[in-house]
């Protein structure tokens, strides 16, 4: 700024200054609102900002902490699952801390969130971060917590396993359909149907292990989605008995 016959008259520096300053300003208060949001646990109110995976996967904290990390920084479980279903990369570490959301609940000994990030989203216990010195989440975990961790990445392979079984039940299926091979047709949605019937399974030992209200809900719609998936797959095989499907539809009820 400089003076000028007694007027104070802005340069294009100072100017420039000023927008900024005006453009930092509200960067971070759009960061503080959501650092709210996700501390209220308010989902509502974030899915105005959050409304695809690149937005679920920025960072706060002048851009060195993920969404996802401080969501389990907060126990805000809603929030968690929120970002999980928009695609949010559980991999992504604090640039501060240089920890991930997985690090973060196994160093708390939240094993619900651990357990909810190693079956829901993408979270890798064994994977190894710049500079950490080769030292992984499974690493830092207690006795115990590594006997978790293994049993659930187990069962983790099996899912993928049955998901992958589908895939390929379903593809043979849908062309013998379209080649009018009834028989065949109904007998890989058949194999399809009981594959989505073994997913539901693996749903509903998830959620009769969970005691947390909100994840035992999220854990039980899954398994109401892959029983619907299964009726509607049986229905094109014709191959359940009628008190089977009777009984199943109960639970929807």
């Amino acid at each position: 700024m400089r003076k000028a016959d007694g007027i104070l008259v802005h340069s294009r520096f100072d100017v420039f200054l000023d927008n900024v300053g005006h453009l930092f300003n509200k960067s971070r208060r759009k960061e503080l609102s959501l650092e709210r949001m996700i501390a209220a646990d308010n989902v509502t109110a974030l899915a105005q900002q959050v409304t695809n995976k690149a937005t679920a996967n920025q960072k706060i904290h002048f851009d060195k902490c993920p969404l996802i990390y401080w969501a389990c920084c907060c126990n805000s479980y809603h929030v968690l699952l929120f970002l999980l279903v928009k695609g949010a990369d559980c991999n992504q570490p604090d640039l501060k801390l240089n920890y991930r959301a997985l690090d973060h609940c196994i160093r708390k000994r939240d094993w619900s969130l651990a357990r909810l990030l190693l079956s829901s989203g993408n979270a890798d216990a064994r994977l190894v971060l710049p500079g950490r010195k080769r030292v992984t989440s499974f690493d830092m975990a207690d006795n115990a917590t590594q006997e978790l961790i293994k049993t659930l990445e187990a069962k983790k392979r099996l899912l993928t396993q049955l998901k992958e079984q589908y895939g390929q039940q379903k593809e043979l299926a849908d062309k013998a359909y379209k080649q009018a091979d009834m028989n065949k047709a109904r007998e890989y949605y058949g194999q399809a149907a009981y594959t989505y019937k073994a997913m539901a399974d693996w749903w509903q030992e998830l959620a009769s292990d969970e005691n947390i209200p909100i994840l035992k809900e999220y854990y039980q719609k899954q398994v109401k989605q892959h029983l619907k998936s299964y009726l509607g797959l049986a229905s094109h095989a014709d191959f359940y008995q009628q008190e089977d499907v009777n009984t199943l539809r109960l639970s929807f009820s």
